[in-house]
């Protein structure tokens, strides 16, 4: 399993050997890759569209809230099925961590509702590139229901 790392505001992350993402303090290169991540436009409802490039045009990807909260709407087909997980473009995470991103919430179409901290998918995610760009996946036992009952850990990890 490949973590991704903790991150810390101004860094940058490079790629390292087996996949995983390291942080160095690049200063000017992570602004500008920031700039270049991030969508400009804001909705109604305060929240500014993270828009990444997957190597033939612009996307968005969620929704980060002022409050640290990305919203990512996805189909139900879009759910990885080996492992069943929850997968976010390798770029769309690092400008959420430099964003200061705090919780995740996968709103799928027509389904649940699925939340988890930015930590816990920082820490556990799975790096993969199967032909739709480097991404990092959380299996789906790493997520809860919107609404559900949150039993503490015995390290204090609360999702």
């Amino acid at each position: 399993m490949h973590n991704i790392g903790q991150l810390n505001r101004g860094s940058r992350m490079k790629k390292s050997r087996g996949g995983s993402l390291a942080t160095s303090t690049t200063g000017q290169e992570a602004g500008a890759s920031v700039r270049s991540l991030q969508g400009q436009s804001y909705h109604g409802n305060g929240g500014e569209a993270i828009r990444i490039f997957d190597g033939t045009r612009m996307v968005t990807v969620g929704t980060l809230y002022p409050d640290g909260e990305f919203h990512k709407r996805l189909k139900p087909e879009h759910i990885l099925r080996t492992p069943p997980a929850i997968a976010i473009q390798a770029d769309a995470v690092e400008a959420l961590a430099l964003r200061g991103c705090v919780r995740i919430v996968a709103e799928i179409i027509d389904g649940d509702t699925l939340v988890c901290t930015f930590a816990t998918f920082q820490q556990q995610a799975l790096f993969l590139n199967r032909g739709f760009g480097e991404q990092y996946a959380l299996p789906l036992m790493k997520w809860r229901k919107q609404g559900e009952a949150v039993q503490g850990s015995l390290f204090g990890e609360v999702v």
